[in-house]
């Protein structure tokens, strides 16, 4: 059999993405607390304060790295006091946590593959390709991809709290390709993010692929201008390895 690269993938936006938003569920939650925040708001909210967050953080630490993040986001809201008459906020920001893990009935499960993820991870597979995730994230990760029934997929799953780093930093790389048993040269990385997966790919010396769903950057623009790999659909994947 001919010697197949490994191909990585990053998880959420690029092989599965959040059911309705962010705010949706934030305000969907909050509101059986007896707290009305807008959902747009809220969205709004949590990306501002995401994007300006570290994702260095461990596995023990991740669950409380999540509550500041949401605390921020709910900085200006008050929830009213519980049967202990402390702020109901942690029993709020526990079942968000949970919800995030496992999702719940399927109108409002948390995670939603993109149309074509199992399409592709089929056919790679079928062609004996390895494959494997590179993702900042934390421990609920496989537990979310055994919901969507794609963990059989991967050989491997590298996620940043466990690694002790984040992308774009090249040691999650680094340490991605040792697990799978690699050199950067046999491995290609797929992601959504021009640096966190483009160019910490690149940096550690694989190949990568912007995936561009939304057409933001116009493919021959972007490849021409930075040098960088654009799909539009992962399936374009297939003729480009």
């Amino acid at each position: 059999m001919p010697h197949k690269k490994t191909i990585f993938f990053d998880a959420s936006g690029t092989l599965f993405y959040i059911n309705q938003g962010v705010g949706h569920h934030y305000s969907r939650i909050a509101k059986t607390y007896g707290v009305l925040v807008d959902a747009d708001y809220l969205d709004t909210r949590f990306h501002d304060i995401y994007a300006k967050s570290s994702h260095t953080v461990s596995e023990q630490s991740e669950k409380k790295w999540w509550r500041d993040i949401v605390t921020l986001v709910f900085e200006d809201v008050i929830f009213p006091a519980d049967d202990t008459e402390n702020s109901s906020f942690d029993l709020f920001f526990d079942e968000v946590y949970a919800f995030f893990q496992q999702g719940a009935e399927e109108e409002e499960r948390a995670w939603t593959l993109f149309p074509e993820t199992r399409e592709v991870l089929e056919h790679l597979s079928a062609l004996h390709y390895p494959l494997g995730i590179i993702s900042n994230f934390d421990s609920r990760i496989e537990t979310i991809l055994k919901n969507l029934d794609i963990f059989h997929f991967f050989k491997t799953i590298t996620y940043s709290t466990e690694a002790g780093f984040a992308k774009p930093s090249v040691h999650i790389f680094q340490q991605a390709l040792k697990k799978a048993g690699c050199t950067a040269k046999d491995g290609i990385h797929i992601g959504d993010h021009l640096v966190f997966d483009i160019e910490g790919a690149e940096n550690a010396g694989m190949q990568a692929f912007l995936i561009d769903r939304q057409g933001k950057q116009q493919r021959k623009q972007n490849e021409q201008q930075t040098g960088k790999n654009v799909i539009r659909d992962l399936r374009e994947i297939y003729e480009r390895i």
